[in-house]
């Protein structure tokens, strides 16, 4: 399997959309312990959104390292 720039483009944007995904999945659990924290002040709120944004991080790398590792059907035309 030769990885081309479209390959590259496909990947990435699958990384995307997965990235989005987790983030939009997740923010209500954020949203639900962000006030709690508010009214103590303190960093914790800070790992909150910390923790968010690595869950979108983590996902995307995940869909890179599968998406590498299965290939991409639209492109490899499985």
């Amino acid at each position: 399997m030769k990885r081309t720039k479209e390959w590259r483009d496909a990947a990435i944007d699958r990384a995307e959309r997965t990235i989005a995904q987790s983030l939009v999945s997740t923010l209500p659990a954020s949203f639900a312990i962000t006030p709690i924290m508010l009214k103590e002040a303190d960093v914790s709120i800070l790992y909150v959104i910390l923790a968010w944004l690595l869950t979108g991080f983590l996902a995307g790398a995940t869909s890179l390292l599968t998406s590498y590792a299965k290939g991409i059907p639209e492109v490899d035309g499985e």
